[in-house]
């Protein structure tokens, strides 16, 4: 992550555009079941489907197919074939898992799903590494950054340190399961962290 970071960087600043330090969270694509599922298997990590898949039913996006960090890393570096893989919307990945209509889903590391706290989804380890990382890099002009003064990116780099992901499938949660409103989520974390004051 930080090689790629480093370069980043020093591509975008010949555009004028600084990259701040990313985020603690990473979004990136996971293997996931529902927890009583990898129980009756036995499986903790991605390898642990080594002679399993071939009986086991994936759903992901569409373009999961096309993938490295998706199906084709699943069958190039894990070696695993799949009773079946079928494409889904992103908004159905974990209906599918309760539904019993698949065994596996292609998800993301901050769905809001997996802060619930009930532990109902089980994530698999990627042991092999194939998944890579998602951290979020915010991205400003540095004229910006100039005009504003060095306690504009310090500001956003403190906010961006208590987002873990845990953190965020918390906040992601009260968007997406309790439906409130992703600007009251923003400001309640921003007030809860004492960033801002309540009024």
């Amino acid at each position: 992550m930080n090689g790629a970071y480093e370069m980043a960087k020093k591509d975008l600043a010949k555009d004028g555009i600084t990259a701040l330090t990313p985020t603690p969270f990473a979004s990136a694509n996971a293997v996931g079941m529902l927890t009583s599922k990898a129980e009756e298997l036995g499986v903790t990590k991605i390898s642990d489907l080594e002679g399993k898949s071939q009986d086991l039913k994936l759903y992901g996006s569409p373009e999961c197919r096309q993938r490295i960090d998706c199906l084709l890393g699943l069958q190039k570096y894990y070696g695993l074939d799949f009773k079946s893989f079928t494409p889904v919307d992103i908004g159905l990945r974990y209906t599918v898992l309760d539904k019993g209509q698949a065994d596996l889903s292609i998800v993301f590391t901050t769905d809001a799903q997996l802060g619930t706290g009930d532990d109902k989804y089980t994530i698999l380890e990627d042991d092999k590494g194939v998944l890579p990382a998602g951290n979020v890099i915010f991205l400003t002009k540095q004229k910006t950054i100039d005009q504003a003064g060095e306690d504009y990116a310090k500001t956003i780099e403190l906010v961006q340190e208590g987002l873990t992901e845990k953190v965020m499938q918390e906040l992601d949660a009260r968007v997406d399961l309790d439906k409130q409103e992703p600007a009251d989520v923003a400001h309640e974390y921003l007030v809860a962290g004492g960033y801002i004051s309540s009024k």
